[in-house]
């Protein structure tokens, strides 16, 4: 079994990353329904073609037409996935504030203490 072998990437590269592959897969998807089409032309034009042949050719594209149907669907589920978590990464932006922070030495008893304080900024 080949060794997959992940790097450290930012949320945004790992969208774009699935946004790119979805694509991909689409238009391998495409070329495999046209080239399917294709044969279909080339089926119909032979002399010797037969009803039964026909039919059990018929059943192998029916075959790869669903297969890909599915494989569409998959690829559908991929992208609301993917525009939820670009909702969910626009959100958190929106979700960012300012600080402010403050620090003081103060001695209680003979001991030095340092404080620091965070609050939040009003916008």
């Amino acid at each position: 079994m080949p060794e997959i072998k992940l790097e450290s990437k930012s949320k945004e590269d790992a969208l774009m990353d699935i946004v790119q592959s979805t694509a991909l897969e689409k238009a391998a998807l495409a070329e495999l329904f046209n080239a399917s089409a294709e044969e279909m032309r080339n089926v119909m034009k032979l002399e010797d073609i037969t009803v039964d042949k026909l039919i059990n050719f018929q059943g192998s594209l029916d075959t790869i037409i669903k297969n890909g149907v599915e494989v569409q669907k998959l690829l559908q589920s991929d992208m609301n996935s993917l525009f939820q978590q670009g909702q969910s990464l626009a959100a958190l932006e929106e979700e960012v504030f300012e600080v402010e922070e403050e620090i003081s030495e103060e001695i209680i008893d003979g001991k030095k203490r340092i404080k620091k304080t965070i609050t939040k900024k009003n916008k």
